[in-house]
């Protein structure tokens, strides 16, 4: 083991080991097996941020007189299709929302073996002039009328009508742009669902646990048009809360964090009574 200069070096050794009869270890000291500080950090937040048991009711379809929103920064459909595909509690949600698709107008659709256009609604804003973004509404049930579609330098929404009675935008807003210019092109949307039941989600951008000058500036436009924000907890690896779920005229039946492993973003299931 004198060979062991850095860290992982003996996991590396060991690791080529086939039997344990083919093991042996010439010059044993404990103090050359050495742990990268980095991978302990890691492993230390693993532990504190364990994965908690699917609840029953995210494997289920949703409960009559309810109804299901699943929200996932899948960051890039086309590369994360299999894994969002094969993600039970995700896909049996009534309505799915989806931020950084990173899908263009012209890509085709890349869930048509769960979710094919001819069976399902699906409303897409996709950017086609900058890097990332893209977001996407689907729906097992009637979807209304497609409202808006905004595209610009700073934000994505997408507003959309189900089953007649309740407004559904899924917005994105880009990294490193002013969280004033966000709000200036989300208010107008705001004007139009007010007083109605309406679910306005997204990967806002802004860190509700850290950032509390741009949280209390979000919350407090959001409150004026009578919305109230539903998550709690952090929703990605880092600890941060950046997907946001607002309500307005909607009871909310529970709401779950889950961890995906395919996306530095947790998936959230908000269940409503309807």
């Amino acid at each position: 083991m004198k060979g062991c200069f850095k860290a992982g070096l003996a996991y590396v050794g060991f690791s080529t080991v086939k039997t344990l009869e083919g093991l042996h270890i010439l010059n044993y000291d404990l103090t050359q097996i050495k742990v990268d500080p980095s991978v302990e950090s890691y492993m230390n937040l693993v532990k504190t941020n364990s994965i908690p048991s699917l609840p029953k009711s995210l494997t289920e379809s949703p409960a009559e007189g309810s109804f299901d929103l699943a929200l996932q920064n899948v960051q890039n459909l086309y590369s994360h299709r299999k894994d969002v595909m094969f993600d039970e509690s995700f896909m049996k949600a009534d309505i799915l929302c989806m931020t950084e698709t990173h899908l263009k107008d012209t890509d085709p659709w890349p869930l048509t073996e769960k979710l094919p256009s001819c069976k399902f609604n699906i409303s897409r804003c996709e950017c086609v002039e900058m890097k990332g973004g893209g977001i996407c509404i689907c729906s097992k049930k009637t979807l209304g009328n497609q409202i808006v579609r905004g595209m610009s330098n700073t934000a994505e929404f997408l507003h959309v009508r189900w089953k007649d009675s309740i407004e559904i935008v899924c917005a994105y807003k880009r990294p490193q742009k002013s969280l004033a210019a966000f709000i200036c092109e989300l208010e107008p949307i705001l004007k139009i669902l007010l007083g109605k039941r309406s679910i306005i989600c997204g990967d806002f951008n802004v860190d509700l646990l850290t950032d509390n000058d741009n949280r209390d500036k979000i919350s407090e436009v959001m409150a004026k048009y009578g919305f109230v924000q539903t998550v709690k907890e952090p929703t990605t690896d880092g600890g941060t809360l950046l997907d946001h779920i607002y309500v307005s005229k909607l009871e909310v039946n529970s709401v779950q964090v889950m961890d995906t492993y395919y996306s530095y973003h947790d998936k959230v299931n908000i269940s409503f009574k309807y």
